[in-house]
């Protein structure tokens, strides 16, 4: 029979093992990543600019609007996603067109601004191009939020007007998520 401990060190015993479950709890959220509301990871070798414009699918599309919390309209989801990674683009589709470089339709890169004439005029619509003859958008109020949409799909392939490229690098990684345990 185990005889049993002093009061002291039973109390010492209970706060070593509080304190340890606290320690390893802080530990394993340090080495895990937050879920985007359930969306599975990007691909692997997608771009992160890429990525993460992917992990707003499902966003509300909200004509003006420009942040996850309030809704896109289409220019507002491109140039939040580019402000992320430390690129400004112009507020409009129209504009964004007049500003960055046309490249050849047959050779967009996931990353590229794809164009559409959606309203009779040119560059009047705007996406992602994400790869695979696909690109990710805000249509509009009538398809309600953020999606992938196919480039041969012929509604879309009948309309596109451009494929531009932003200039220059990426010149600043996204925010990180930091472990509340690490230093600043």
């Amino acid at each position: 029979m185990i005889p049993p401990r002093p009061e002291a060190e039973r109390r010492a015993a209970h706060h070593l093992a509080h304190g340890l479950a606290a320690f390893l709890v802080a530990l394993a959220a340090c080495s895990t990543v937050p879920k985007t509301a359930g969306r599975p990871p990007p691909e692997a070798g997608v771009p992160p600019l890429v990525g993460y414009a992917l992990s707003l699918l499902g966003t509300p599309y909200r004509y003006g609007g420009d942040s996850p919390r309030h809704g896109f309209d289409c220019s507002g989801f491109v140039r939040h996603v580019y402000r992320r990674y430390g690129i400004a683009l112009p507020r409009d589709s129209a504009s964004m067109a007049r500003v960055l470089p046309r490249v050849p339709a047959a050779s967009p890169r996931p990353g590229d601004l794809v164009f559409f004439n959606t309203r009779g005029r040119p560059d009047s619509h705007v996406g992602i191009y994400v790869g695979q003859g696909r690109f990710v958008h805000a249509p509009s109020r009538a398809t309600g939020s953020v999606r992938v949409s196919n480039l041969r799909h012929r509604y879309w392939h009948a309309r596109l007007s451009a494929v531009r490229r932003p200039g220059g690098r990426v010149r600043v990684e996204p925010e990180r998520w930091r472990c509340p345990l690490d230093s600043p």
